[in-house]
């Protein structure tokens, strides 16, 4: 036999092929190994680290230690199984709708592409760009990097996105870093049994080692009746091992109680989640995970203060008089503003009313001002699309998410519309819509504020040259 590399990249010597043996990337064109419901797991790809692979074509597992099984964190698209990677930018599946999935480069020629299982877990296709001669990221499968589970390694560890590309590992309030032993964070003053207060963390959950998908109740962690917050929490009050519990304000009431210990703490929006984790009732940390509920003010409050006057003499008649000429001025100066005011912005004011306006939801989306967008853009610089009613920009807030900033024209005399927008995407939550993070109504600035999906534009799916054939 000889030694011979073929075309598809495969280095082959007799029977044997090196695309028989799983690594951490596979090539356009390259046969995908694929499972079924009689054997065990196939591993299709596994990163360079072991931690994980995507097995049976369809499925990303992290592996811990000796654990052999391991556990799922992110599927394929509709559940379908990878069949090929093409030279176009396409990955082929078995099902889902659509079922392929398309890279934001598809249709750029003489690209050279590779699909990778990268040591943060994640599965992303990347291009080679042929002048720079540099990869780059034109697909990813998961968008949130801290539901990886493994991402944050010990016990009581909360993954925070930086920017739209990185995480970072921090403590709850309470808890400081721990140094060996597996790292990860330990609380800084002991808990009484049955005893400490609790600090709400808003948006963030622990997976606690959810075997299937990062929803299920993991072996850390078990999901209790429906019930209101005070018995929630006085169930994990009564259990001496019960670190935290996780409750959803809505109307399903969820109520989780966290057991032994925290694993696998990430921070996400879509969560809806809020964890209240056991503390010392001394511990007064700064906590940084708040919701974004604010209060619009539609109204300036106008506070007028009388000046304490002087003892009266004969001396002084003057002074007061010229001091109470003084005031009254200003006072009618101040009441003249405020009634043109009021006059100017009192339909602004009936019109939160009637929309639902004047108090958001908690994790409601936030104003923001135009001074605040413009730098997070960096002077609206970096155009990631335009459309007929708007330009959209990427952009990076102070806490470092990535979002894009959907600046609108014309908007003209469509108040009512913009604040109907605003209200209708703000109370809708569906995994299929991008969710509006805030916005902008600054004199005549009128901006949206989204999460930043960097998976191209959604033209190339639905004008793509196969599904218009």
């Amino acid at each position: 036999p000889r030694l011979t590399l073929n075309d598809t990249g495969s280095l082959a010597f007799g029977s044997w092929s090196s695309f028989g043996d799983p690594t951490d990337t596979l090539m356009p064109g390259q046969d995908i190994p694929q499972g079924n419901n009689n054997s065990a797991d196939v591993t299709t790809l596994r990163s360079a680290s072991g931690r994980y692979r995507l097995v049976n074509s369809m499925a990303l597992k992290y592996f811990s230690g000796a654990d052999t099984s391991g556990s799922i964190y992110a599927n394929m698209s509709g559940g379908g199984t990878l069949l090929n990677l093409t030279t176009e930018g396409e990955l082929k599946l078995s099902a889902g709708n659509p079922p392929t999935l398309i890279a934001s480069d598809k249709g750029a020629r003489d690209r050279l592409r590779r699909l990778t299982l990268d040591d943060d877990g994640n599965l992303r296709l990347y291009s080679l760009l042929p002048t720079r001669r540099e990869w780059r990221v034109v697909w990813e499968l998961v968008q949130e990097l801290c539901t990886i589970q493994g991402t944050c390694r010990g016990n009581n560890t909360i993954c925070v996105p930086k920017g739209a590309d990185g995480v970072t590992c921090v403590c709850p309030p309470g808890f400081r870093n721990r140094t060996g032993a597996g790292d990860g964070c330990e609380a800084k003053k002991s808990v009484a049994r049955a005893g400490g207060k609790f600090v709400r963390l808003d948006f963030v959950s622990f997976s606690s080692g959810a075997p299937k998908s990062s929803s299920d109740p993991g072996p850390y962690m078990a999901k209790q009746p429906p019930s209101n917050l005070q018995v929630c929490e006085q169930k994990c009050r009564d259990d001496p091992s019960c670190p935290a519990f996780g409750y959803k304000f809505g109307g399903d009431r969820t109520c989780l109680l966290y057991k032994t210990r925290l694993v696998d703490g990430y921070w996400s929006p879509g969560t809806e989640m809020s964890t209240f984790v056991r503390v010392a009732e001394a511990e007064n940390d700064t906590n940084p995970f708040t919701g974004m509920t604010s209060m619009i003010d539609t109204v300036c409050p106008v506070q007028l203060a009388l000046p304490v006057p002087p003892k009266q003499k004969a001396k002084t008649i003057r002074n007061i008089a010229i001091i109470t000429a003084l005031f009254a001025v200003e006072l009618l100066a101040g009441v003249l503003s405020f009634w043109a005011f009021l006059r100017k912005y009192s339909q602004y004011r009936e019109m939160a009313r009637t929309l639902g306006l004047e108090y958001l939801p908690a994790g409601g989306p936030r104003r923001f001002s135009y001074a605040e967008l413009k730098t997070a853009t960096k002077d609206f610089t970096d155009v990631v699309g335009r459309g007929a009613y708007g330009t959209v920009f990427r952009g990076e807030l102070p806490d470092r998410r990535a979002v894009a900033v959907k600046q609108l024209h014309g908007v003209g005399g469509g108040e009512a519309e913009f604040w109907a927008e605003v209200t209708i995407i703000a109370r809708m939550h569906h995994l299929n819509l991008v969710r509006m993070w805030g916005f902008c109504a600054d004199k005549d600035q009128r901006m949206l504020v989204y999460e930043y999906v960097p998976n191209g534009s959604l033209d190339k799916y639905l004008f793509s040259r196969e599904l218009a054939g």
